[in-house]
């Protein structure tokens, strides 16, 4: 009986840190050279605003400090159309820099077939002052130097088309892609970023061992070569994959701890 006793406390603990580690929010630095004057980044994903336990305030703080000079919202902010408001009220915590959004696979069945609807949470989305690169491209200048911004939707519900995001895209300057699904980067071609962000994997959520959750959960080209988190490389293009901010199907985590992600280069 005893026995059973210290399994039952064991996992409520075990329970109770995977609940708690979902507010154990980590900024991951990443220092692409050692230049001076370098241009910063700031990557939030996998926001799922209705399981999501890092606080605004938290996000809010990390990101005055990090003081990026661009922000990238890689997809997946809410499961229903009910979400929105919090979401947008999520936004109001970003910094006054450009921030570029693109949607996710749970955006997208958030409206099913309604387009009409997407379109709409994008509209609002924009309303806040993020520019939503649905399979498009902005150019800025930050600190002397010119960045394409390239944003692709997402692959799964094949609403991708690189073709037409990296349409009129000068490669020879620097270039930062965006795309919610990591798988995207086969689908690249010869559209070469210096620098590819996303997310999508949640790092694993709940650390299984022997790959588990990847091998039985996940049909990702990415995700069956052990390749789901953190920087990579695939077809010599350098691909971020962010372990993201909320949580789907548990609200737990464990041994992936939420992250916004800064990289300077």
């Amino acid at each position: 009986m005893y026995i059973y006793l210290f399994f039952s406390v064991l996992v409520l603990l075990l329970i109770l840190y995977m609940h708690f580690e979902t507010r154990m929010l980590k900024v991951e630095k990443y220092k692409l050279n050692n230049k001076k004057n370098n241009i910063k980044i700031a990557q939030l994903s996998d926001i799922h605003i209705g399981s999501m336990f890092v606080s605004f305030k938290k996000i809010k703080d990390v990101l005055t400090k990090q003081d990026p000079d661009i922000v990238i919202l890689s997809g997946d902010y809410i499961e229903n159309e009910k979400q929105i408001p919090k979401f947008l009220n999520l936004l109001t915590s970003l910094p006054d820099k450009p921030t570029y959004a693109c949607f996710g696979n749970h955006d997208h069945k958030a409206f099913l077939k309604d387009n009409a609807g997407l379109t709409m949470f994008a509209e609002e989305i924009e309303k806040k002052g993020v520019i939503m690169l649905r399979n498009k491209s902005a150019v800025l200048t930050v600190k002397g130097q010119t960045i394409n911004i390239v944003g692709i939707e997402d692959i799964r519900y094949k609403k991708d088309n690189t073709k037409k995001a990296f349409s009129g895209v000068d490669l020879t300057k620097t270039t930062i892609a965006f795309s919610h699904n990591p798988d995207i980067v086969f689908s690249l071609g010869s559209n070469k970023p210096d620098l590819l962000l996303t997310g999508h994997f949640h790092g694993g959520q709940i650390w299984s061992p022997f790959h588990l959750e990847f091998k039985l959960l996940r049909n990702e080209k990415l995700s069956k070569m052990k390749i789901y988190k953190g920087f990579n490389s695939v077809n010599n293009i350098d691909i971020y994959i962010s372990r993201g901010l909320g949580n789907v199907v548990f609200p737990l985590r464990f041994l992936s701890r939420p992250e916004i992600a800064i990289f300077e280069f």
